[in-house]
Order: C-alpha cells, then sequence, then structure tokens
C-alpha cells in the first residue's frame, strides 16, 4: 500500500523519499560498522516510518508507531542469530528504496515481499529454501 502511494505522488515526491531512505541506510551502514546495534534498530525504524509517512496514512502510521518495541525487539533477535543479518536488511532497504525512487512498483513489491520473508526467516517463523 505504502508502496503504491509513493509512486502515485510522482517523481519528485520519490526523490524526496529516496533522499529520506538513503539517509538512513548510511546511518544503518555507520552503525554496523560500529557494533552499534541500538543505532541501527533505530534507524530501521525510521526507515520503515518515513515510507509509511510518505504514504500519508495516519492510521497505519499510528499503528506501526505502536509496534516499536516489538519490531526493535524482533529485529534485534534476529541479528543475534544471523552475523549477516545487518548487511542482509541494509542490501533489502536499498532494493525497495531503488524501486520506489524509479517508481517501478512491481519491482518495489517484490523487493518489499523478499525483505518480509527474509526478516520471517530470520526469526524463524517460516522455513529456509532448499
Amino acid at each position: 500500500f505504502a508502496a503504491d502511494k509513493i509512486v502515485e505522488r510522482g517523481p519528485e515526491e520519490r526523490a524526496a523519499v529516496y533522499e529520506r531512505l538513503c539517509a538512513e541506510m548510511d546511518r544503518q551502514r555507520a552503525a554496523s560498522a560500529t557494533s552499534g546495534i541500538h543505532e541501527f534498530l533505530v534507524s530501521d525504524r525510521t526507515f520503515h516510518s518515513i515510507t509509511l509517512e510518505a504514504a500519508q496514512n495516519t492510521i497505519l502510521t499510528d499503528f506501526y508507531a505502536s509496534l516499536r518495541d516489538r519490531q526493535m525487539r524482533m529485529i534485534g533477535a534476529s541479528t543475534i542469530h544471523d552475523a549477516q543479518r545487518i548487511n542482509s536488511i541494509v542490501d533489502e532497504h536499498r532494493a525497495i528504496a531503488d524501486a520506489l525512487h524509479t517508481g517501478t512498483i512491481d519491482q518495489a513489491h517484490q523487493a518489499i515481499d523478499t525483505h518480509l520473508a527474509s526478516t520471517m526467516r530470520s526469526l524463524g517463523l517460516i522455513g529456509t529454501a532448499t
């Protein structure tokens, strides 16, 4: 939903959202390089909030905000079990941001699906592909 709304708003809005997402991905990489897990978690949450806020859906934005503590615990747990998880998350975020920036909604949906599935796998909520 949020991806569709961002793409529909046109190239200027997409560029503004992309710039904000890139700043958060830079922050995530910096936190990863210094083992700043808390800083990474805050930035991860901000990355997701940017897309929801850009969609201008206050109900969804408020609901997501209410999940803050749970999300931070879940992502923190996934990074404990997989040392490369932070890098994977940033790469997945890059794919989402790039697709939103170019306005390719099918790619955005695929990148979001990949990110969600990867997160669910890292939390043990779904099995790994064989």
